[in-house]
């Protein structure tokens, strides 16, 4: 949205190249319609500080969801490797004794 100050502004710049203050007024007018539809046909796409923050905290929960599955996959790892190491030293205890 243009501010009274900026749409003055552009009026004295067009003003001051123009020459002409009529051609001036319309054209800053123009302007600050064309600013304006851009920002109320891109304002659903903004996002606001509410969103932003409900994002950090999503991203906070995904981080501790991931970091539990984690461990919980780590310990799942150790135990099937424990497992395995015990079959193996098992194993090799039958074939060394000669079943």
């Amino acid at each position: 949205m243009a501010t009274f100050t900026q749409t003055f502004r552009i009026y004295e710049t067009l003003n001051k190249y123009f020459n002409n203050e009529e051609d001036a007024k319309a054209m800053a007018s123009g302007i600050e319609e064309m600013v304006n539809y851009r920002f109320q046909s891109e304002k659903e796409r903004l996002a606001t500080k509410m969103d932003i923050m409900e994002l950090k905290g999503d991203i906070s929960h995904v981080k501790m969801r991931i970091r539990q599955a984690f461990h919980t996959q780590m310990k799942l790892i150790i135990l099937i490797m424990t497992g395995f190491s015990l079959l193996i030293v098992s194993l090799i205890t039958l074939l060394l004794r000669g079943f």
